[in-house]
């Protein structure tokens, strides 16, 4: 007979490795353990041990499904939130990154989109943030919207992120 060793406390909800908290079970009783903790948790690492225990799922599926998870970067963080110094700090990076759409075209960047039109990405990023909504005016900002276009606003012009 075959015996698996489970943590009592799971691993992936802070359990240890410690004796104290290992049993010895059969594959049938370790998976019916996994479909326990996965039907009153019900964290996703439980769910792909009892179908794994099970046979119900492919033991490559499991690996696909980890890796995927682990791209997208949530590393097993069902249930969790992030503090909101890291959501600030998340927006501010993703607005940075967002595509920016123009007259000339879609760009991925400021910096791609400075670089096409011929001027510094601080002077882009000045004006861009600034007067998205706020009507052009003839102190400067023409040189990029051109003198025809004073009064109107950038998004009236086809500017804006996706």
């Amino acid at each position: 007979m075959s015996l698996h060793r489970h943590h009592i406390i799971p691993k992936h909800m802070g359990g240890a490795d410690d004796p104290s908290n290992l049993v010895y079970l059969t594959v049938e009783e370790h998976a019916l353990a996994h479909k326990k903790l996965w039907e009153t948790y019900g964290k996703i690492e439980d769910k792909l041990a009892w179908d794994g225990l099970m046979g119900l799922v492919p033991k490559c599926d499991i690996v696909k499904e980890v890796a995927r998870k682990a791209a997208i970067g949530n590393k097993w963080r069902l249930g969790k939130y992030h503090n909101e110094l890291t959501k600030a700090k998340i927006s501010k990076n993703s607005a940075s990154k967002k595509a920016i759409h123009t007259p000339h075209g879609i760009f991925e960047s400021k910096t791609a989109y400075a670089k096409y039109i011929g001027i510094s990405e601080n002077t882009l990023r000045t004006i861009y943030n600034k007067t998205l909504d706020k009507p052009i005016d003839s102190r400067g900002k023409h040189t990029l919207f051109g003198k025809e276009n004073i009064g109107k606003t950038p998004r009236e012009l086809g500017y804006y992120y996706v």
